[in-house]
């Protein structure tokens, strides 16, 4: 198994580019002790430092709309 390290200028060029080009992306998420468990298959929809990583279900959401249904990610 290799590792592989991007800096983080190209984590914001990657994430800028599924934002912008409204790539699918599955997400998965298992809490530490596998007592919450969650599979989204989706969009990325926004990444910001006050919001985190926010995915979505619909891919064609605008500015200031409501999102019915998202993940968001904080680190």
């Amino acid at each position: 198994m290799s590792t592989h390290i991007i800096s983080s200028s190209e984590t914001d060029l990657i994430l800028h580019k599924w934002v912008t080009e409204h790539v699918p992306v599955i997400v998965s998420f298992v809490s530490a002790d596998g007592s919450v468990r969650l599979r989204l298959t989706g969009f990325v929809n926004s990444f910001t430092g006050d919001l985190g990583l926010v995915f979505t279900t619909n891919s064609l959401l605008k500015p200031g709309v409501e999102n019915p249904t998202h993940l968001s990610l904080l680190g």
